[in-house]
């Protein structure tokens, strides 16, 4: 993993999600994949650090290949 996004549509909504990048398409396919947890797994992260868990919605994990090829190597348009 190379980077972490939080996204929320407003400033006022309560929740987000959770945006994981990796380097590569395989990386990403990998990680998705292969855990099918991967939101308990990600909520849980977010509650040792002082969240609510249920704050998290969802999680997306995203390459920087697919953001350099499909979104001119823009994460805000990537995110949006």
């Amino acid at each position: 993993m190379v980077r972490v996004e939080y996204v929320s549509a407003f400033p006022s909504q309560e929740d987000a999600w959770v945006w994981l990048g990796t380097t590569t398409d395989v990386e990403r396919d990998t990680l998705a994949g292969s855990r099918p947890g991967l939101l308990s797994e990600v909520r849980l992260i977010a509650e040792r650090h002082g969240f609510i868990a249920q704050s998290v919605s969802g999680v997306v994990v995203q390459s920087e290949e697919t953001v350099a090829r499909d979104y001119e190597g823009s994460w805000f348009y990537a995110l949006r």
